[in-house]
């Protein structure tokens, strides 16, 4: 039995632009609410598509990978809201499903949509300014998932004097589905950079033998597009930690460490790249959009993701040191 839906939506209010666009299909066998829904999504940058069925929209889904947020209605014919949705939960990565229901957000209705495998639910007749919300959560969902999958692809050079330590962190980092390149000491780092592009993060050793890591991070640091650098000691001391921040090293480790730190601090590194990235490729767009030089290398990797926090210009936060097991 259909709910009584029609005209029930309130007009639109004015709520500002949700940022870069991005591709939602409205499901929902009311031409009215896609009508509705269609000129809301439109005035926040949103590309709309419309499927007036479960089927339809399995169709539209199918062949379009793009897109990234579905607004899905329960009850419809032929195919229903929690039927496609059970359906999409197989594929590799969903889009960001939000239900709609004309029964209210009541916890039964929500724990039936949230077990088909919905990602949040609303309430018809829904409030714009609530919709917005929403859709800015899944917004900021859909960045956290792609910015996990984006990162597990970075070039990261060891420099490291320690072989045991250069087979542990390589064997971690590929793990992680890095690519990983090693040096023994700085001249051979050096030389790997020189030779090799798209090198993301270079994590070196404070002490090694013929050039040490504060000198390598030195000379990295007068390129015009140095990669990521994070400076490993064993050291605790307030000073050896100054002198690699003015050596313009972006963040520091001490070893020990565990594999959590190491991994969060990989995080901050492509976080940091990503924003980077974006500013560049901002600067160097030609009249097309299209982005060019050291811009385009980096959004080579880093294109699915956008920074999670804001990073300072003015640099790192520098952590506290500490022992790890």
């Amino acid at each position: 039995m259909r709910r009584e839906e029609h005209g029930s939506v309130p007009p639109i209010i004015q709520l500002p632009s949700q940022g870069r666009s991005m591709k939602a299909l409205v499901v929902d066998d009311s031409d009215e609410i896609r009508a509705i829904l269609r000129r809301i999504l439109v005035k926040w940058n949103y590309e709309v598509c419309e499927a007036s069925n479960g089927l339809e929209a399995a169709q539209i889904l199918e062949g379009d990978p793009g897109i990234q947020i579905v607004l899905l209605d329960w009850v419809m014919p032929v195919m229903d809201g929690l039927e496609l949705c059970r359906n999409l939960q197989a594929r590799k990565n969903p889009p960001y499903i939000l239900m709609f229901t004309g029964t209210g957000e009541e916890e039964e209705v929500r724990a039936t949509f949230l077990k088909a495998g919905a990602n949040d639910c609303l309430a018809k007749p829904f409030i714009p300014d609530i919709l917005w919300w929403k859709l800015l959560a899944a917004k900021q969902f859909l960045k956290n998932r792609d910015f996990s999958l984006a990162i597990e692809h970075m070039k990261i050079l060891v420099a490291d004097d320690d072989l045991l330590y250069r087979t542990v962190m390589r064997n971690s980092l590929m793990k992680w589905k890095h690519e990983v390149l090693e040096a023994a000491n700085g001249i051979e780092a050096a030389n790997l950079i020189e030779q090799q592009t798209g090198i993301h993060v270079v994590i070196l050793d404070f002490w090694m033998p013929k050039m040490n890591g504060l000198e390598l991070c030195n000379n990295l640091r007068k390129k015009a597009n140095p990669p990521y650098i994070l400076m490993a000691s064993g050291s605790r001391c307030d000073q050896v930690i100054q002198e690699c921040k003015e050596a313009g090293a972006n963040d520091y480790l001490c070893k020990p460490f565990n594999l959590d730190m190491l991994q969060s601090r990989l995080l901050d590194a492509a976080r940091f790249l990503e924003s980077s990235a974006d500013s560049e490729n901002h600067a160097s767009e030609p009249q097309g959009g299209v982005p060019t030089g050291d811009g385009a290398l980096r959004q080579d990797r880093m294109i699915r993701v956008k920074s999670l926090q804001n990073h300072s210009d003015s640099g790192p936060l520098w952590p506290s040191c500490v022992p790890t097991s």
